[in-house]
């Protein structure tokens, strides 16, 4: 159940989700509600001979009333010793829901909303793209000057997956689609708060996601589900090899000093510690 003393926005869920239009909203902040109100999701995770914890919460908007919460957990985590990662990637597409336009049934054989196709001719309003970047710049702020040198953030980037040609619609996020160009922009402000990049679309653009057939947004087209339907079993261990190496390579802190992480805690066939 939603916590309705926590936002005002959720009074305007409830008030709006007797229509099909506002679902979308309603079950975002539900989720959003149930996973920040639980502090995430913990498991223990292995990765050929690495073992780490990791903590993972659903997110909504960009920047949520939780972010505090996620913030304190990476702080208690620091503090415990050892090397501790922070992957942002923020509401995704989930962050639009509380405009009505993005969630509108389009007319057609498809009836598609934006969240799965896009006429090639639609243009993001300017109001939709200044709500993203503040929440976006705002949770990079929050992550990116707060903690101990023993701990690293990234930004990943949605997935992006190629496009397809032959039709007058596309998927928001495959090459040049909306979401290709929102990663842009939050590459852009991470790298201005000196946030090291995770960034799979040079995997993902060369890979066909299998459609979604099922559930609110099914996704038929040539281009597939890019949410959902490329190959985990390939992307999670590239994505913590990446991880691993920005922490130990890359990655500058705040003060211009590149985070070093000790030898004796760093897997050989990870290149750097396995993150928190």
């Amino acid at each position: 159940m939603l916590n309705m003393s926590s936002r005002d926005l959720k009074h305007e869920a409830i008030r709006l989700s007797v229509t099909a239009a506002f679902t979308e909203l309603r079950d975002g902040l539900c989720r959003e509600n149930r996973y920040g109100g639980m502090g995430g999701i913990n498991a223990s995770c292995m990765h050929a001979s690495s073992k780490f914890n990791m903590n993972y919460r659903w997110k909504t908007f960009q920047s949520d009333g939780y972010d505090a919460g996620d913030q304190a957990r990476v702080l208690e985590a620091a503090r415990r010793g050892g090397p501790v990662i922070v992957i942002l990637e923020g509401g995704g597409p989930h962050h639009f829901a509380k405009f009505p336009e993005h969630h509108r049934v389009r007319t057609g054989k498809t009836k598609q909303t934006l969240f799965t196709a896009v006429e090639d001719d639609w243009r993001m309003p300017q109001t939709w793209v200044d709500d993203y970047m503040i929440g976006t710049k705002a949770l990079l702020r929050r992550h990116a000057t707060a903690y101990p040198s023993n701990v690293c953030v990234l930004w990943k980037t949605m997935h992006i997956g190629p496009r397809s040609n032959n039709t007058s619609t596309h998927h928001p996020s495959v090459v040049n689609g909306l979401h290709h160009w929102l990663n842009r922009l939050a590459i852009a402000a991470a790298q201005d708060a000196r946030v090291g990049i995770l960034d799979l679309s040079d995997l993902t653009m060369t890979m066909t996601a299998t459609p979604k057939l099922t559930g609110a947004h099914a996704a038929v087209s040539a281009e597939g589900d890019p949410y959902h339907g490329f190959p985990q079993g390939v992307l999670v261990p590239e994505l913590l090899q990446r991880a691993c190496t920005r922490c130990s390579l890359s990655v500058h802190r705040p003060s211009g000093s590149p985070m070093v992480l000790p030898k004796d805690v760093i897997p050989s066939q990870c290149g750097t510690a396995p993150g928190t």
